[in-house]
């Protein structure tokens, strides 16, 4: 290919031109597709970040904001579901003595037993550091199977000093 610059003839150099410029904007398309290929992706990727808590592996506290507004926006009936928040108070102490490595560990096997209890009944939540929630469907399992399985989920015995949850419900309409 003759070279811009070059001693041609002109039809031959305007021909050249464009066969750079369609080869070039060709090449354009390509990298502008590529790029846009990989942002969505990125996209993605975040997006699916904000829905599961990073350290329990559970929903988020936004995941669990976007189900609320779901089940608001179903209008599925007054008291169909469960909303219960719990709290692990002993969590900053825990921490404080055995670091944040083991705090996460506790943390992550705390989320995977509270997801097993809650079962197919609802959703398990990780809420923020030492917080969980889960939100179930009523008549499924019975309030109080639900709750005691969640709170026995998230109590573990331990020889240096266990941690208990503390916990509060609300209904969901």
């Amino acid at each position: 290919m003759p070279v811009l610059g070059a001693t041609t003839v002109p039809g031959q150099l305007l021909v050249t031109v464009l066969v750079a410029a369609i080869g070039g904007v060709v090449a354009l398309l390509i990298a502008l597709a590529a790029t846009l290929a990989l942002a969505r992706r990125r996209r993605e990727s975040r997006r699916l970040r904000v829905l599961v808590d990073p350290v329990t592996g559970l929903r988020s506290r936004v995941r669990l904001a976007r189900d609320l507004r779901l089940l608001s926006r179903a209008g599925e009936g007054e008291g169909t579901h469960l909303l219960a928040m719990f709290e692990l108070p002993g969590l900053p102490t825990y921490e404080s003595e055995h670091g944040t490595a083991a705090a996460d560990e506790l943390l992550r096997r705390l989320g995977r037993r509270l997801a097993n209890a809650v079962g197919r009944a609802g959703g398990a939540y990780g809420l923020e550091r030492g917080r969980f929630g889960i939100l179930a469907r009523r008549g499924r399992v019975s309030e109080e199977v639900i709750m005691q399985a969640a709170t026995a989920a998230l109590c573990e015995e331990r020889t240096d000093g266990g941690h208990r949850a503390t916990s509060s419900t609300a209904t969901v309409p």
